[in-house]
């Protein structure tokens, strides 16, 4: 059975530190994974990872853009934590 998480409080939002958001980010846009699958094992929802890659991503885009063949994306990195 699934597990059920009761907020009682005033507080009804999570907090994601920028560090979960980016393991987040690095999952759902690995090579071979999708957005949703990775939005179910985080218990998060897939439009929030797609503001998340808005927001956090190097410029507008996280990730190149595709052509139409295949080719090997870079890692994703976070522009507030690269050195």
């Amino acid at each position: 059975m699934s597990q059920m998480t009761i907020l009682t409080g005033p507080e009804r939002r999570r907090r994601w530190s920028e560090e979960d958001q980016c393991r987040i980010l690095a999952a759902a846009f690995a090579p071979r994974a999708t957005v949703a699958a990775a939005a179910r094992q985080y218990d998060v929802a897939t439009s929030l990872i797609y503001k998340w890659r808005r927001t956090l991503g190097p410029g507008k885009r996280a990730l190149p853009k595709l052509s139409w063949f295949a080719m090997s994306l870079p890692p994703l990195r976070c522009r507030r934590h690269q050195p």
